[in-house]
C-alpha cells in the first residue's frame, strides 16, 4: 500500500467493525515495491462489473470462473501498471459467495495450458466471501487464475515490483508448496526435514528456508512472500508468523491468520527471516500449509 507524503493511510469499512492493523515491515520509496497512486481493480467476474483488464479488452466476463478452468490475464499497461519492467504484482484476490468449498490458484503463466502449481492463493468455504493478498510474478507479461469449484472473483492490485530491484522467485516463476502437515504430499521443505503433524495449541514450529530447493542462502535471504493456511483447526484461534533464529524466540502479538473451528482459511504475508528461518505459532491446534511466492534480499 502506498504511503503518501503526509505519512498516513485510510481505512473505510462498508459495515460497523472493529479493525486491527498489523505491520510486518516497509519498502523504501521508489525501491522494490512500486505503489500505484490508488489501488486498482484488475478483474471482476460479476455481471456488469468491469476491471481495467476487462475494460481494455472490451469484454465483460460476467460469469464465475468454472470449476477446473483457467483464465489468463495481461495486466501490463493497465491501471497505472507500466507496460514493461514489471517482475511481479502485489494482488488482493477475493472469492465471492462460492457455491462449494475450494481454492483459487493465482500464478505466472504463458498460457492457460501451463501446469498448475502446487501452491494455492485463496482457500474458501461455501457461501463465504473471503479475500487473500499475495505476490504473483508475471510470465510473458501475464498471470493465470484457476478455480477448483465455480466462483466469482475479484483481483485488485495496490502496486508492482520492479524487475531487477530485489524481488526474486524460482527459475520457472511458479510458487511452491513448502509444508503441508495435513497431506501425504511432501512440500519443498519436507524433503529435508519432517514437518508432518498438527501444530498443537500454544506451540511454535520453525521453518528453515535458506538454501533449500533454489531459495537463496542465509546471506542473500532477507524476507519471503508466503501464504499461510490453517487447515481444519480444532478450535477458534490464529496463527502468528515472524523471523526467528530458533523456536524459543517468543511470538509477537500480531496475527497473520485468524480462523474458526473446522474451517480452513489462509492469508498471505511478507515476513522477514532470521538465520534463514521463520517461526509459526498456533493459538489453537491446527494443521498448517505454507506456500512460497518469492523472496527479498536483506536490507543494506
Amino acid at each position: 500500500m502506498r504511503v503518501p507524503p503526509s505519512g498516513g493511510i485510510c481505512v473505510k469499512s462498508a459495515r460497523i467493525a472493529g479493525v486491527i492493523l498489523d505491520a510486518t515491515g516497509w519498502f523504501p520509496a521508489l525501491d522494490t515495491m512500486r505503489p500505484i497512486s490508488s489501488p486498482v481493480r484488475l478483474v471482476d467476474t460479476r455481471a456488469g462489473q468491469l476491471g481495467v483488464i476487462e475494460t481494455a479488452n472490451a469484454a465483460d466476463e460476467a460469469m464465475p470462473v468454472a470449476a477446473g478452468t483457467v483464465r489468463r490475464y495481461l495486466p501490463l499497461g493497465r491501471g497505472g501498471i507500466p507496460a514493461s519492467g514489471v517482475a511481479a504484482l502485489s494482488v488482493n484476490v477475493v472469492a465471492i459467495l462460492p457455491a462449494a468449498a475450494g481454492v483459487l490458484r493465482v500464478y505466472p503463466c504463458t498460457s492457460v495450458y501451463d501446469a498448475l502449481p502446487s501452491a494455492t492463493t485463496v482457500t474458501y468455504q461455501r457461501g463465504v466471501t473471503i479475500a487473500t493478498s499475495s505476490v504473483v510474478p508475471l510470465a510473458s507479461g501475464g498471470f493465470c487464475v484457476a478455480a477448483s469449484t465455480s466462483v466469482n472473483m475479484l483481483v485488485d492490485t495496490p502496486g508492482w515490483f520492479a524487475a531487477d530491484k530485489g524481488f526474486g522467485s524460482f527459475a520457472d516463476l511458479a510458487p511452491r508448496l513448502l509444508v503441508d502437515s495435513s497431506a501425504s504430499v511432501a512440500g519443498l521443505l519436507e524433503s529435508t526435514t519432517i514437518y508432518d503433524g498438527l501444530l498443537t495449541a500454544g506451540s511454535t514450529r520453525r521453518l528453515e528456508l535458506a538454501g533449500v530447493g533454489g531459495i537463496p542462502d542465509v546471506a542473500s535471504l532477507g524476507a519471503v512472500a508466503v501464504t499461510l493456511v490453517a487447515v481444519a483447526p480444532t478450535a477458534n484461534g490464529h496463527l502468528r508468523v515472524w523471523p526467528c533464529a530458533n523456536a524459543a524466540v517468543p511470538p509477537p502479538s500480531t496475527s497473520a491468520v485468524n480462523f474458526r473451528a473446522g474451517i480452513s482459511i489462509g492469508n498471505a504475508a511478507i515476513v522477514g527471516t532470521d538465520a534463514g528461518g521463520l517461526c509459526i505459532y498456533a493459538a489453537s491446534t491446527t494443521h498448517v500449509r505454507v506456500d512460497l511466492a518469492g523472496w527479498f534480499p536483506p536490507v543494506t
